[in-house]
């Protein structure tokens, strides 16, 4: 593994050139926010409650050919790399501020991800044939696999493992400092593949390809027989890919239909997310933070989404003056009564 240092960078970027630069406008809240990369373009974003939508909100750009995208969920920060200049930026998801240069000519590049546990950013580098890794202040990189083309990467963190598409057409993985590697695909299954992800908890290695098989597939992490669980139109552009282990989902860009599109882990109930989306989305990232952000309805008492008989009989239940943990109590004045009902009733149904 060599190691090098890099020059710290880290300056607030101005609108030049046509350079990554002008935050736009913020976006607004509601359930999942997809945030993506449009190739030359911009890093957007939008709020939407799948699969009905909402309207794009831009954030970055104008761009440099911005290609991947990553979400810190714990500070908000977005990051993402430009393809052609190997420019690697930070910015808030809420926009609102100009983005950071963090690093850059960091070679031709397609791939990000990020281990905010160990304090490194991973990313791929065409120019040097290998997947290197840059820590958070932007001041040393280190080369962990060499004599890969990486379209994309995966970071299974836990397991100390990581897995990469590789542009020959092999579907790889080794450990997080490059050594042990493992080829589990090589063949048209894994012919011009894009995104990757893993399902940590059922084991499967799941990614995307693009050309004349183009489709999503599966295979178990330590190899085996692949699967083939969707078949797109032939050269299709199906480019990054999110996994939603919480909700069985997957996400991923379609770069030729400007969508993004979701399905069930076995790739059934295919539904678009986004639409509309101009000049080929790209990158993808995914804040599923908000998903449980639905307000409280006054009454609920049995938090099932609805006011109904069972809340007004838990209601009873309670009747009369009651203590600090008292939920029935709808007014906060220490005693549940017919105000508390006369709420209750006021969000029926």
């Amino acid at each position: 593994m060599s190691v090098s240092n890099l020059t710290v960078v880290r300056t607030r970027l101005a609108i030049v050139g046509g350079l990554c630069a002008a935050t736009l406008a913020a976006p607004t809240q509601a359930d999942n926010r997809y945030f993506w990369t449009r190739i030359g373009i911009t890093v957007d974003q939008i709020s939407a409650a799948p699969p009905e939508g909402a309207p794009v909100v831009g954030l970055y750009g104008p761009g440099n050919d911005p290609e991947d995208i990553e979400l810190d969920p714990e500070t908000g920060t977005l990051y993402w790399i430009c393809s052609s200049t190997g420019r690697l930026q930070s910015g808030a998801s809420a926009g609102g501020e100009l983005p950071e240069i963090i690093a850059d000519g960091l070679g031709f590049t397609t791939a990000l991800k990020l281990d905010t546990t160990n304090g490194w950013i991973y990313y791929s580098d065409w120019i040097s044939d290998s997947i290197r890794r840059i820590d958070f202040s932007g001041t040393t990189i280190e080369t962990v696999v060499t004599g890969v083309e990486a379209m994309k990467i995966f970071l299974d963190i836990e397991n100390e493992r990581m897995f990469w598409t590789n542009r020959a057409g092999l579907i790889q993985q080794s450990n997080l400092d490059g050594s042990s590697i493992l080829t589990l695909a090589s063949g048209d299954e894994a012919w011009s593949p894009e995104g990757i992800v893993v399902d940590t908890i059922t084991g499967y290695v799941y990614w995307v390809t693009s050309g004349f098989n183009a489709g999503l597939w599966r295979i178990p992490v330590g190899g085996g027989e692949w699967d083939s669980l969707v078949l797109f139109a032939p050269f299709s552009r199906a480019v990054d890919l999110e996994i939603d282990l919480d909700n069985g989902h997957l996400y991923w860009t379609e770069a030729a239909d400007d969508v993004i599109r979701r399905s069930e882990l076995s790739g059934s109930d295919i539904v678009e997310v986004a639409s509309g989306l101009v000049n080929s989305p790209v990158g993808l990232a995914i804040d599923y933070s908000v998903t449980s952000s639905t307000e409280p309805i006054p009454g609920d008492l049995n938090e099932d989404g609805v006011v109904d008989t069972l809340d007004f009989l838990a209601l009873l239940a309670a009747w009369g003056p009651c203590g600090v943990e008292c939920p029935a109590d709808l007014d906060n004045d220490g005693v549940v009564g017919v105000l508390d009902f006369l709420e209750l009733l006021a969000n029926w149904g």
